[in-house]
């Protein structure tokens, strides 16, 4: 037909920057149109317009209109010629419409060929539209150009999936450009010399389209065949790029890539072993080098990459004897070593927050120099024998470390300010071996740890390579010893990454602070949301396991979205214990569990401004000491290491639960089932509600409460004895709830006699109490020995 509206669209559409790149200075121009008929076109001085629809312009029917007596000339200024390629016939026998480049064409700068309305697209050979011709471009559909001249920009538009883009440079070209506008992501570009070729630099410009639109764009594929014996390549690029390369014709190969003025991400990982330099620009590069290096007179081979500005990342796997010197720039990059010579290894970190890994030695005449910048250094790549090749660095990281280490050997050319853990200490283990526990000496003033990664295992899964990841079993240990004996700050801060899986995700560290006087540990774990299908039983617990010998406080902080931590703390003093408080605070559960080698000192668990819950025994906490709780929902473990009147430990901030959890009404079953499960309990083993009583002397029981009759005890003494009297004659583990003077106190008889090993607990403040119930009266399941007051 005569609808001019898809070639109409796509050409006002044509991105006017690119256009713009060879604009003539603006002169309005003519606009002419072929007919099915000869046609002769002289254009004017100014930016002229050729229209090549495919369709008569007399009846309209679906013609060619570019046809080999055609001459077109587009004069003077920046002329654009527009081709309409159109599909012939519905069931292919006729080819497309004005899909072949044919009659004489010059000074005609811009050619579009609109592919939309075309069953496919054909071959352009870019000498067919004249040596004026600036870009070709290729809308909709694409096929391969051929003789690209270096003046000349190959072009591809509105490529709406992954498409292999072929690009054959003219043999005199020595360079090739591409343009992308709205081509698919993750499409491919090979451009191919030919054996007489000599192609040495390839440009790509553009914009590349989120066709998945997820939020990331994928790399595009650029492979490049140099020109005969061609071995510097030059890439400039503008989007992001997996490039390889392919040697030319001839008996020299590629040795040089200068990318150095591309602002795409350059990712290179080809395995050509005879190519030794490579420079990229300032995106976001991935480089790997295998290059064979070679100190021989005559043949030196030596390996070197520079990545300038940009996050970059350097894997480096060479051979032979020749010298290796990597300079990342500024930007946070990272430098693995996977594999190197004999010879001198030289890194440059540059600016930035950069870490640098090996898995093979470093010598003590290499120089790894992390420069500006927060940096990170593996610690089991450091010996006696290779300290003075680390400079620079200010974070010491224990992954994979098996031996002791002196930080002070790492000071005349390091300051650390953190020491992380970013997986477990060991590297490997062999099936039923024991972690690693590892010292740090001389720790300084101000430096803590924090945990990056789960850094615990399973040896029993493990055979060699990387053992099973799995919370809390065979865990190694550190221990941190300061130089001078002070604060001390213990993190776990793994956070759970990627996308939210079935997998039951857990994070755990173990540390001993052999000397630190005081601590802190702080949860800062983060955790994914619990997708359909996800285990929740034993998920998203983050566990930190600390040893203290000389700390006298500890401070912890219960945080991370999502997350139930445990907290394991062991004073390890020989006779006395150190410890005499902790403080908690955060929004997270915690259930922490504390004991001591020697005589406990913890006087005071303070936990008023936690509000995230906490899980508590009183078994090793000093006679007299308090607990204070917040506003959490709270469990806390009643023993019988107190016995009497004098020595009983107290429970500030306990809350009775509201009185609707007591209810019988089947209309409040929501309501209560609710207010259960929000109230804080107590926790006594084998323990049950005293039954109701009138006929003891000096009280009365009913629902687990006692009253005093008469005048009441004198003493808390007197207190204590009376209940003790009153429940010698039943089985052990009765248990009730009494009020003297302000406070209750919740008693368990352990004996049947009143000589007995009984447990009193002080809930201080607590008045009025009517009910002691426990959560689940019967012999299992949940909430079996847990009781609440009301």
């Amino acid at each position: 037909t005569g609808d001019t509206s898809t070639l109409t669209a796509a050409l006002a559409s044509l991105d006017t920057t690119v256009a713009g790149v060879v604009a003539g200075g603006g002169v309005a121009g003519q606009t002419f149109t072929l007919t099915q008929g000869l046609d002769t076109i002289t254009g004017t001085s100014g930016n002229d317009t050729i229209n090549a629809f495919a369709f008569n312009s007399v009846t309209g029917a679906d013609t060619t209109t570019l046809q080999s007596v055609d001459t077109i000339d587009g004069g003077a200024g920046t002329d654009t010629l527009n081709i309409e390629v159109k599909d012939g016939d519905a069931d292919a026998a006729t080819a497309d419409l004005n899909n072949t480049i044919q009659g004489t064409i010059s000074n005609v700068e811009i050619v579009n060929i609109n592919n939309a309305a075309a069953a496919s697209a054909a071959a352009v050979d870019a000498t067919t539209l004249g040596t004026a011709v600036q870009q070709i471009w290729q809308i909709s559909k694409e096929a391969a150009v051929t003789k690209l001249a270096a003046t000349t920009t190959a072009g591809f538009k509105d490529l709406a999936t992954a498409q292999t883009l072929d690009v054959a440079p003219a043999d005199a070209a020595a360079t090739t450009s591409v343009a992308f506008n709205n081509v698919a992501e993750g499409s491919t570009l090979n451009v191919v010399a030919t054996a007489t070729g000599t192609l040495a630099a390839v440009n790509v410009s553009g914009t590349v389209a989120d066709t998945n639109a997820n939020g990331t764009v994928a790399n595009t594929n650029v492979a490049v065949t140099v020109g005969k014996d061609v071995q510097t390549l030059a890439v400039n690029s503008a989007v992001a790029t997996n490039l390889t390369i392919t040697d030319g014709a001839g008996t020299k190969k590629v040795t040089t890539i200068d990318a150095s003025a591309s602002t795409g991400a350059i990712t290179y990982a080809d395995t050509e072993t005879t190519l030794a330099t490579v420079t990229t620009g300032s995106g976001k590069d991935d480089v790997t080098v295998v290059t064979a290096t070679s100190k021989t007179a005559g043949s030196v081979v030596n390996a070197s990459v520079t990545t300038n500005a940009g996050d970059d990342k350097v894997t480096v796997n060479v051979t032979g004897d020749g010298n290796t010197t990597i300079d990342t720039g500024a930007g946070n990059d990272t430098v693995a070593i996977t594999g190197r010579g004999t010879s001198v290894l030289t890194v440059n970190l540059g600016d930035g927050t950069d870490s640098f890994t090996s898995s093979v030695a470093i010598l003590g005449t290499d120089a790894i120099d992390a420069g500006a910048g927060t940096d990170t250094l593996l610690l089991s790549l450091v010996g006696s024998a290779n300290v003075g090749a680390f400079s620079n660095f200010d974070v010491f990281d224990v992954k994979g470390m098996t031996a002791n280490l002196d930080l002070d050997i790492l000071n005349a050319k390091n300051t650390v300010t953190e020491i992380v853990g970013s997986a477990a200490l060991a590297a490997t283990l062999s099936t039923g071996t024991t972690a690693a526990n590892v010292s740090l000496l001389n720790v300084g003033a101000g430096v803590n740890f924090r945990a990056t990664a789960d850094m615990a295992y399973d040896s029993t899964t493990a055979t060699t390579g990387t053992p099973a990841v799995d919370a809390g079993y065979n865990q190694g240990t550190l221990t941190l010893t300061q130089k001078t004996a002070g604060a001390l700050t213990v993190t776990l801060d793994a956070d759970e990454t990627g996308t939210a899986d079935t997998t039951i995700d857990t994070a755990a560290t173990s540390v001993i602070a052999s000397n630190a006087t005081s601590l802190k540990a702080v949860f800062d774990t983060s955790y994914l949301a619990t997708i359909t299908g996800e285990t929740t039983t034993g998920d998203n617990v983050s566990t930190i396991t600390l040893n203290g010998a000389a700390a006298t406080s500890l401070e912890v902080v219960s945080g991370g979205a999502l997350s139930s931590n445990v907290l394991v703390y062991t004073d390890s003093a020989s006779t006395t214990g150190k410890l005499a408080s902790m403080t908690i605070t955060g929004d997270r559960a915690l259930d922490l569990t504390f004991s001591a080698s020697g005589t406990s000192s913890l006087a005071t668990v303070d936990a008023s401004a936690q509000t995230g819950g906490l899980t508590f025994s009183l078994a090793n906490l000093k006679d007299t000491g308090t607990v204070k709780l917040g506003s959490g929902v709270d469990h806390i473990t009643v023993t019988n290491v107190s016995t009497g009147a004098a020595t009983a430990e107290s429970i500030q901030g306990f809350e009775k639960a509201l009185a609707v959890s007591v209810s019988t009404a089947t209309a409040d079953a929501t309501a209560k089932a609710a207010a259960i499960a929000d109230a804080d309990t107590l926790v006594l083993a084998s323990g049950y509600v005293a039954s109701d009583t009138t006929s003891t002397t000096g009280l009365t029981i009913a629902k687990g409460v006692v009253t005093f009759t008469g005048s009441g005890p004198a003493t808390l003494a007197d207190a204590v004895t009376l209940v003790d009297t009153a429940l010698s004659s039943s089985t052990a583990g009765e248990a009730v709830v009494f009020e003297y003077v302000g406070n209750s106190y919740v008693f368990v008889n352990d004996d049947t006699a009143t000589t007995g090993v009984d447990s009193l607990v002080k809930l201080v403040g607590i008045t009025g109490v009517t009910n002691f119930v426990e959560v689940n009266t019967g012999t299992t399941g949940t909430g079996v020995d847990n009781f609440f007051i009301v």
